[in-house]
C-alpha cells in the first residue's frame, strides 16, 4: 500500500523512509481534526476535546499526538511524547498523508485579493467591523485604535486598520509618528508586581484581564515602547496555528526572563 492512499491498512514510511515531496496543489486543505485523525488511523477516537493518534513527526506507534479543532478553523496539535513543533507535524502530514494545514496557498483563480484602502473601502467590499481595541498612554488618554474587520468568502477573512485621533473629534486612518505602546498600558502599570501575560492578540488579552490578570498584547516589538515592562518576567502565549507558530519568539528577548 502506498502511503498516499491513506486507508490505514499499512502506515506511511517514517524516520528516514522515502517521502514524496508534494506540491501544494496535491494537498487536501480544510480538513477537520476528526478527518485528519481518521486518515492517520481509521479507528481514532476522541478523548475529551481532542483525537489521539500516533505522532507522524517523530514516529512510533503510541497515540501521543492530540489533534483538536482550533478557533480559526485551523486544527491545533500537541505531541505529548517529544513536544514536536507545529511545523514538524505540519510537514509530516503533508509528506506522508497529503494533508495541508491552514488556508491553501493563494494561487490562480483561488487567489484572495489582499484588502486595500481605508475603512470606508473595506465596508464597501462587504467587510464588517467586529472589534475596536483602544491603545492609551499611561494615564488612559487615547493614542490610537486597532480595528478588526471580517468578511466570509468561503473562508473567514480578517484584516485590521489603525486610526488615531486628530484632536478635533475625528480620526486619521494611520499611525503616523504616534508613540506605540503595549495594549492595556494603564492597566499594566496599575497591576505592577503581577507577572505580565503577553497574548498574541488583544482579544485574548482582554479575556485574561477579565479574570483579574495583568495582560497585554505586544505587536511589532521593535516599534513598541517597552520601558514600562523591561526587565520583567513575562508569560508569552502564542496561537498554535499557521500565524502563531514561532511568530512571537522575540518577546522574551526584549524583556528579561520568561515564566512558564
Amino acid at each position: 500500500m502506498k502511503p498516499e492512499e491513506h486507508n490505514g491498512a499499512s502506515g506511511p514510511q517514517r524516520n528516514g523512509g522515502a517521502k514524496r515531496n508534494r506540491h501544494h496543489d496535491d494537498l487536501h486543505y480544510g480538513l477537520s481534526a476528526s478527518e485528519i485523525a481518521r486518515r492517520i488511523d481509521p479507528k481514532a477516537r476522541r478523548q475529551g476535546k481532542a483525537f489521539r493518534v500516533r505522532c507522524l513527526a517523530h514516529g512510533g506507534e503510541d497515540p501521543n499526538l492530540a489533534i483538536a479543532d482550533g478557533e480559526k478553523g485551523v486544527p491545533v496539535f500537541k505531541c505529548y511524547s517529544r513536544d514536536c513543533s507545529f511545523e514538524e507535524i505540519r510537514a509530516a502530514l503533508a509528506t506522508q498523508f497529503g494533508i495541508g494545514i491552514g488556508p491553501p496557498p493563494n494561487t490562480g483563480e483561488n487567489r484572495e485579493r489582499k484588502p486595500r484602502g481605508g475603512i470606508a473601502a473595506l465596508l464597501r467590499e462587504g467587510y464588517k467591523q467586529v472589534a475596536v481595541y483602544p491603545y492609551t498612554d499611561e494615564a488612559g488618554k487615547p493614542l490610537y485604535e486597532k480595528i478588526k474587520f471580517e468578511r466570509r468568502n468561503g473562508v473567514l477573512i480578517k484584516t485590521y486598520r489603525f486610526r488615531r485621533p486628530h484632536g478635533r473629534g475625528g480620526w486619521i486612518e494611520s499611525l503616523g509618528d504616534v508613540r506605540r505602546v503595549p495594549y492595556r498600558l494603564s492597566d499594566v502599570i496599575a497591576k505592577a508586581g503581577q507577572i505580565l501575560q503577553d497574548c498574541e492578540g488583544e482579544k485574548d488579552a482582554d479575556r485574561l484581564a477579565q479574570l483579574g490578570l495583568r495582560a497585554t498584547s505586544l505587536d511589532e516589538l521593535n516599534k513598541v515602547d517597552l520601558s514600562f515592562i523591561r526587565g520583567e518576567s513575562v508569560n508569552v502565549y502564542e496561537d498554535n496555528d499557521v500565524e502563531g507558530a514561532g511568530m512571537r519568539s522575540g518577546a522574551p528577548r526584549l524583556t528579561i526572563g520568561r515564566s512558564q
